[in-house]
This record gives C-alpha cells, structure tokens and sequence, in this order.
C-alpha cells in the first residue's frame, strides 16, 4: 500500500526530472544576487534575496533523496 497521497507523488514525479546541479546553481545565483543588491544599497531586498539560497538548497537536498528512494525497491518487497 502507497501511503503517499496523489500531491505528494506527483511532485516527486516532477522534481525527479530536475538535474540536482540546477539547484545548486540557483542558490549559487541567489547568493550571487543577494550581494550585488546589497552592494547596490538595496539592502532589504538583498536581504529577503538571500535567505532563498537555504530554501533552495534543502529542495535540491529533498530531490537527491526522492531520486534515491524512487531507484530502490519498495519495503517488503
């Protein structure tokens, strides 16, 4: 029995599909982003900018995990 709901699965359908590497290089980009607005003397916004990179990087890390769960054979089986 699948305990996961229709939602859940279909996102882990379609983050399967993302290279890992594309999150890595989008958090990449929001740091890279967060530092030219504060540089830039908007601060507030590098700031809300910047604090992507850790959402990003734990979806990337979610993703790694999904690929490696979905490649293994189900429980008792």
């Amino acid at each position: 029995m699948n305990a996961d709901g229709k939602t859940t699965t279909k996102v882990e359908e379609a983050t399967t599909k993302v290279p890992s590497l594309a999150f890595f290089g989008l958090a990449i980009g929001a740091m890279a982003a967060s530092a030219a607005l504060v540089l830039g003397g908007r601060k507030q916004l590098g700031n809300f900018v910047g604090q992507w990179a850790p959402s990003i990087l734990i979806m990337g890390l979610y993703n790694k995990v999904a690929k490696h769960l979905a490649a293994r054979p189900a429980f008792g089986s």
